[in-house]
């Protein structure tokens, strides 16, 4: 192939005609944080995780409250002993399965956006908080709740990720790292 019809490379892509680079954006999940968004509406979940991605954050959807506590026992947010449900009880023989299994990888989740058309919204957040007050997870996870009150997406989504990117600052931040954040959109 002759250099005429050759791609360019990543530094003469990166370069304009005047020469300068241009800045590009981040990679999703270059920042480390990880968002859980948990709504019933496709379109919602569609918006926010191009938008979220494209700040830079990881983005984990899930379409019920159920989905989403099955997800935060899976994530760096849950103790990594904890196995199965709260309170769930397991026998010898599947906690022997358990232990010879290679492990999973873990989530990582440190922010939690809940949508309040979800039916079980308010009861997801107790129980998270119930977690937290029993001690199951390492941490506190920050929960966004879209009130729904907006009429238009974008507005709600923009928001929603406003919101999102504040939380991102503050548990970037070593001085208020400990502390906790709860936001009602």
């Amino acid at each position: 192939m002759d250099s005429a019809h050759q791609l360019p490379t990543t530094e003469a892509a990166a370069s304009t005609t005047t020469g300068q680079t241009q800045r590009r954006r981040p990679r999703p999940g270059s920042n480390g944080i990880g968002v859980l968004v948990i709504d019933v509406n496709q379109i919602n979940q569609i918006v926010l995780h191009k938008i979220l991605s494209r700040c830079g954050f990881t983005v984990y959807i899930t379409s019920t409250c159920n989905e989403g506590l099955d997800y935060l026992q899976q994530s760096t947010f849950y103790f990594p002993h904890s196995k199965g449900t709260v309170g769930s009880r397991t026998s010898a023989a599947e906690e022997k399965n358990q232990q010879d299994a290679p492990p999973q990888p873990r989530l990582q989740i440190d922010i939690i956006v809940i949508s309040a058309h979800c039916t079980d919204s308010l009861a997801c957040v107790r129980t998270i908080r119930g977690w937290e007050g029993e001690g199951e997870p390492v941490r506190h996870a920050p929960v966004l709740v879209d009130s729904g009150v907006l009429s238009f997406r974008a507005a709600s989504a923009a928001r929603i990720v406003a919101c999102v990117e504040e939380l991102a600052e503050r548990l970037l931040d070593p001085e208020t790292k400990g502390a906790h954040s709860e936001t009602v959109v």
